[in-house]
């Protein structure tokens, strides 16, 4: 009889925590970056400067349907997530040479993506009509060649007319902070350098879960 009630209860259990999971995804409202989105980085060398773009941005950003608004305090009062990802196959230099250099040194093998989630958001001056420019301190954790190291950036965001999110913002990182060591050509005579600084406009539209 115990083993029966044990099974029942197990059952129980386990229905409760897929209802909840359940109702957790359908709690949320979904942005998902749009193609049109851009994200490049620009680095230097020994040689000229040089500028890689992303050739695919994927990411989403939930927001609490409870929060759904038209109106950037809204939406950043009931922010629940975000996740940007980044293929490193993707990065293009458009020199296959530098791209390989590229890609052995963010490990691509290893460690394909880089990844940001963010953790945190503070509002500046925060504007609640379409398409004017508000200001946020972002913190999130960035992931690059496996190693993760949580950075802090501003960022200037914006609610269109026709229902879009817009984010926009610039960081300059060092790739030695994440294990990288600055790629080289033709035998170390040409080396770049180890500052960079990613520039973003990510476009963000609802979409069904």
């Amino acid at each position: 009889m115990n083993i029966i009630k044990n099974f029942i209860l197990i059952i129980f259990l386990i229905g409760g925590f897929f209802a909840s999971s359940f109702a957790q995804a359908n709690s949320d409202v979904k942005y998902t970056i749009l193609p049109q989105s851009k994200l490049y980085i620009d680095g230097t060398s020994t040689f000229h400067n040089f500028t890689i773009n992303a050739k695919e941005i994927r990411g989403y950003m939930l927001i609490s349907k409870t929060g759904e608004s038209s109106d950037l305090k809204t939406i950043n009062d009931n922010l629940s997530g975000m996740k940007v990802v980044i293929p490193v196959k993707k990065l293009d230099t458009d020199k296959s040479s530098m791209n390989n250099n590229m890609d052995k040194a963010l490990k691509a093998d290893k460690a394909p993506d880089i990844t940001y989630v963010l953790d945190s958001i503070e509002s500046g001056n925060l504007s609640n009509s379409p398409d004017d420019t508000s200001k946020f301190i972002t913190k999130g954790t960035l992931s690059i060649a496996g190693v993760n190291k949580v950075i802090e950036m501003p960022v200037d965001g914006s609610f269109s007319k026709d229902g879009r999110l817009h984010f926009k913002g610039e960081e300059t990182i060092k790739m030695t902070d994440f294990g990288v060591e600055p790629p080289t050509m033709l035998f170390g005579t040409i080396r770049t350098g180890d500052q960079v600084v990613v520039h973003f406009n990510f476009v963000l539209a609802k979409t069904d879960n």
